[in-house]
């Protein structure tokens, strides 16, 4: 975590990158601000609700992989 590298004296991004998933607000206001990966959590949540109900009836349909678009969010700490 942020406080444990702060603690043993390590520097971001010097020392260390961070790069988090997933994206808060409050991520811009850290010092150095924290880079993220947003992802599509309201998508991934519909695919994992479908693909569960479908698993539910025993479906035969055969597992797919699927990619879904997220956006790196460029800050300070990487």
């Amino acid at each position: 975590t942020i406080t444990s590298l702060k603690r043993l004296k390590v520097s971001i991004p010097d020392q260390a990158r961070l790069i988090s998933f997933d994206d808060r607000e409050s991520f811009s206001y850290f010092t150095p601000a924290i880079t993220a990966l947003r992802q599509p959590i309201a998508q991934i949540g519909e695919e994992t609700v479908a693909r569960l109900m479908d698993r539910l009836k025993e479906s035969t349909e055969q597992r797919k992989h699927l990619m879904m678009e997220c956006s790196f969010i460029a800050r300070g700490s990487h």
